[in-house]
This record gives C-alpha cells, sequence and structure tokens, in this order.
C-alpha cells in the first residue's frame, strides 16, 4: 500500500471509530439507563407487594373484613387453599365468607410476619413467609399455629393484588 493510501485507511479507520465512539457512548448510556429504571421499576413492586402482604396482616388483625377483601382482585378465578376447609375456597364471594366466618369465630387475632420473600415476572409476582399467629377464640381459648404461606400478586390498575393464596402448617418433626 502506498504512503498517501495508507494515511487514507488510517483516516478512515480513525473516523469510523471516531463516529462509532459518538454512537456507542450515548447508546451505552441508554442501556445504563434502562437497566437502571427497571431495577428501580422491579424495587418499587417488590416494595409495594411487601406493603400488600403485610396491609392483609393488619387487617386481618383488626378482624376489618373490608379492609381484608380490599387486597383481592377482583377477579373469579381468585382462590384460597387454607388448613381449615377441605375444597378450595374460589371466588371473591367464597373468599369473603372464608373470611367473615372465621371472624366470626374469634375474639382477636394477632399475626406476625418473618422471612418475607417476593419473585417479579411482568405482571404476576409471588410472595411467600411464615406467619406465627395467636388466635383467642370467642370462648377464650388460645391457639397459636405456625404457618407457611405462598400468595401469588397480579397488577391490576397499578395495583398488586392477591388473586391466589396457600397456608399450610409445617409437620412436626
Amino acid at each position: 500500500m502506498a504512503g498517501s493510501d495508507r494515511a487514507m485507511h488510517k483516516s478512515r479507520y480513525f473516523l469510523s471509530a471516531h463516529i462509532d465512539m459518538k454512537i456507542q457512548i450515548p447508546l451505552l448510556s441508554l442501556l445504563l439507563i434502562l437497566a437502571a429504571a427497571a431495577l428501580c421499576a422491579a424495587s418499587k413492586d417488590d416494595a409495594e407487594i411487601r406493603s400488600a402482604v403485610k396491609n392483609l396482616t393488619a387487617a386481618a388483625n383488626a378482624l376489618d373484613l373490608n379492609h381484608t377483601m380490599a387486597c383481592y382482585a377482583d377477579k373469579p378465578y381468585v382462590s384460597v387453599f387454607s388448613p381449615g376447609p377441605s375444597e378450595p375456597i374460589v371466588g371473591l364471594r367464597a373468599v369473603r365468607k372464608n373470611w367473615s366466618d372465621f371472624f366470626a369465630l374469634i375474639k382477636s387475632n394477632h399475626s406476625e410476619l418473618s422471612d418475607i420473600a417476593v419473585e417479579l415476572d411482568g405482571g404476576l409476582a409471588f410472595a411467600y413467609f411464615t406467619t406465627t399467629e395467636e388466635i383467642v377464640m370467642k370462648d377464650g381459648t388460645r391457639v397459636k399455629p405456625l404457618f407457611r404461606s405462598t400468595m401469588i400478586f397480579q397488577k391490576l390498575n397499578g395495583h398488586w393484588l392477591i388473586v391466589h393464596e396457600h397456608k399450610s402448617e409445617p409437620r412436626e418433626k
């Protein structure tokens, strides 16, 4: 390659690399901004789901049926599996009746959550945790069950609402 051709080749390479850098830096910046935004959104959703679990617990502790039910999606596929009934509780009306029947049997309820974990995937998420409860029945009997709970949430109209709940009591060793 002649000297002038080499110089022309180097200048084209430099120009190409320079243009690529002009494009690469903003592109990389945009990707970093998008990644940070996605992390912030996931972090916000995680916090909202944790808050929803705590809101349900607070409403149940207050024996507040309306606030308890506000945590569930108004969808026909809402379902609950709990240690009491042998059949699944399906539909919002049935879930409401289950909570109403439970509140009618007890004088007080105190639940404490631990080990809350949340996993997100788009408009669906699940949370799992342990609940230690102290329930005082109307006759004064105290029960202290330990539950493992899993809740599936769906984001509807900007709010994370329960579409499925499963509670079980761990077996004694």
